[in-house]
């Protein structure tokens, strides 16, 4: 197949959630012989010259992006108020970017438009107008959960009232532009039957978080597993607002029955209060060079999000890299687990604190929780086999003929 995948961030380097998945597609795509084109944005948060790419993954497909100012302005802000458009889509769009789809489109020929994620939608029209190749999305979250789930955190206030509004405003658009894809590829189960629930009739399936196993296979050195992390993008907010819960309802006790133990937080774009208002007992580690040696190296990984949507990617690298995981049910949402044998579920203070103390206390049990984790990820994230079930969804559901290119499968 030829395909033109449209992405809001570049995927290269792949460090966060959005573009570890992006780019674990553009891999397994390549692999089986398809005609890969990415159209990515650069912007000031998430800066890249795809020019400067490593010749390994050059070869993955032909790379292209556009730099888009995507800081958020009050002025914009405020005068959205006045339209009937959503902030958090409008934000992304530009009109660079839709002149080089549309000269993409007019010199090219794509069997498939694939779009990472919702803010590509308001390109829609502009692919209708050019081609008619079947257009999916490729669901990274239900977006409006996130920030429903973020206002209900909330005190009542101004902010809440506002992130409440941005949700009705982006649900609105979510819900109108569902059915002008041609199919769905959702990141989990929960997404896929709360797309189905709000009206989708087109083709649609799940495809995970991914992992390669082989990258996992030459970590060394020791590990101290007497010592708890975190990791994740320290700019997204709904990480920030689990640390701060973690740090003030949590970490207190955890310190004081073991005095011996560090946190350590690792993540990049962390905001002053994080660099400067630590205890003691935590360090902030910043942008760590490499995440599976960082994860490698320490004993119990910690997701503490009450807000959000999808999968967290970073919970299947954890597991595949055999980490003990303490995360609430929302962090856990969507990776098919078993509670106690291939990670650990806690939703308050006194559960983090008790199944923490768990794994501080005994070592082998929080190696075999790790044991298990791995297992569980190398059987149900495993990268080829799931790019090989996208494939066949593709063929099966979107074309009345074989694609123009590209084995679909090995055999």
């Amino acid at each position: 197949m030829r395909i033109l995948q449209l992405c809001k961030k570049f995927p290269y380097p792949a460090k966060d959630g959005e573009t570890i998945a992006i780019y674990k597609i553009i891999k397994g795509l390549s692999y089986l012989e398809h005609d890969v084109t990415v159209l990515g944005k650069s912007s000031p948060k998430h800066p890249y010259n795809h020019q400067e790419l490593p010749y390994e993954v050059e070869q993955l497909a032909k790379f292209d992006s556009i730099f888009v100012d995507t800081k958020v302005r009050v002025s914009a802000a405020f005068l959205n108020l006045f339209s009937n458009s959503s902030y958090n889509i409008t934000r992304f769009y530009s009109g660079d970017y839709e002149r080089r789809l549309r000269s993409l489109l007019r010199y090219n020929q794509y069997d498939l438009i694939q779009m990472e994620g919702l803010y590509l939608a308001q390109y829609l029209e502009v692919v209708r107008d050019c081609c008619d190749s079947p257009i999916v999305m490729r669901a990274h979250n239900v977006e409006y959960e996130i920030w429903q789930r973020l206002a209900d955190e909330m005190s009542f206030g101004p902010k809440k009232f506002y992130f409440k509004f941005l949700a009705g405003r982006l649900k609105r658009f979510e819900l109108k532009v569902l059915n002008e894809f041609d199919a769905l590829v959702c990141i989990s189960n929960k997404d896929e039957s709360t797309f189905l629930d709000h009206g989708f009739i087109g083709p649609v399936m799940t495809l995970p978080a991914t992992i390669e196993m082989s990258d996992y296979e030459q970590l060394n050195g020791e590990t101290d597993f007497r010592s708890v992390f975190f990791l994740g993008g320290l700019d997204w907010i709904p990480n920030q607002e689990g640390l701060k819960w973690f740090l003030r309802e949590v970490w207190p006790t955890i310190s004081q029955r073991f005095p011996q133990v560090r946190f350590y937080i690792a993540g990049r774009h962390a905001p002053e209060w994080i660099k400067k208002d630590l205890p003691d007992s935590a360090e902030f580690l910043g942008e760590v060079d490499n995440a599976y040696n960082y994860m490698h190296s320490k004993g119990v990984m910690i997701v503490p999000l009450f807000s959000g949507s999808g999968m967290r990617i970073k919970i299947v690298e954890a597991m595949a890299a055999s980490k003990a995981i303490v995360a609430t049910s929302v962090a856990a949402e969507g990776i098919g687990y078993v509670e106690g044998r291939d990670l650990l579920i806690a939703n308050d203070a006194e559960a983090f604190i008790s199944k923490i103390s768990s794994c501080l206390e005994n070592e082998e049990y929080t190696k075999s929780l790790g044991s298990a984790a791995q297992a569980f990820a190398a059987e149900n994230h495993d990268n080829l086999g799931q790019i090989n079930k996208l494939v066949s969804f593709y063929e099966q559901n979107l074309f009345r003929k074989q694609p123009t290119s590209g084995s679909g499968s090995l055999v």
